[in-house]
């Protein structure tokens, strides 16, 4: 009797009053909680992607002015612009400034510009990597890699632009980019699925420079990427 009445004992002390386990119960873990904040940073970062961009196209829809087809592309005018770029997944166009449209020969550099973000599928990886950015909207990580890219699909489409336009277009393309220096940039502009041609000064100063010295080591350059790779 008293084994039994001491093994009783010792079952009703391990076991927790109705209260603590109810209040256990409700209380969420650890997982629960970061789950439930990376879902919340999830829709926030989409919702912002989403208004970004369709207040983008709505804008450009109600401004735009036809001017003529380029190629397969549709080129129109549009005021407001930060940038000549090219906007629109279904049916991608080029959207120029009037100031562009007014010079012959910055409409001819931008043209040939956002041809190759075309021809590259820019306008495409634009959107992937907006969307990169949605699902991982915490890690610094691929803010910078976002940043790293738009600026070597600018640099790869300068070097296009100027291999399709000729030698003699290289200081004249490098002007037409100075000219076309932006403003500071927004803190939405990694999420817009539009390719732009132009950025900040700073950017704009490394470009040009790159389209004056015209790199001569690329060989060298590739086989040391190589080699690291490896």
């Amino acid at each position: 009797t008293r084994a039994l009445s001491s093994a009783a004992s010792d079952v009703y002390k391990r076991q927790p009053p109705a209260a603590e386990e109810e209040s256990a119960a409700r209380r969420p873990d650890t997982r629960t909680l970061l789950t439930a904040l990376y879902t919340a940073g999830c829709v926030i970062a989409g919702c912002y992607f989403v208004f970004i961009n369709v207040s983008c196209a709505r804008s450009l829809r109600r401004r735009r002015k036809f001017l003529f087809r380029h190629g397969s592309l549709a080129v129109y005018e549009a005021e407001g612009l930060r940038s000549p770029c090219i906007f629109g997944l279904p049916h991608p166009a080029i959207y120029v400034t009037p100031e562009v449209a007014a010079d012959e020969k910055a409409l001819r550099h931008v043209l040939a510009h956002e041809s190759a973000h075309y021809r590259r599928g820019d306008h495409i990886w634009a959107l992937l990597r907006a969307l990169c950015l949605v699902l991982y909207w915490w890690d610094p990580i691929v803010y910078i890699g976002a940043a790293v890219s738009k600026a070597d699909c600018e640099l790869a489409c300068d070097e296009i632009a100027i291999k399709r336009l000729g030698e003699a277009e290289r200081y004249s393309y490098g002007l037409t980019l100075v000219g076309l220096v932006s403003p500071k940039r927004r803190a939405g502009d990694l999420l817009s699925a539009a390719t732009t041609m132009t950025g900040s000064r700073r950017n704009i100063r490394e470009r040009v420079e790159m389209i004056v010295k015209k790199p001569k080591n690329a060989a060298i350059s590739l086989v040391a990427v190589l080699l690291i790779v490896t």
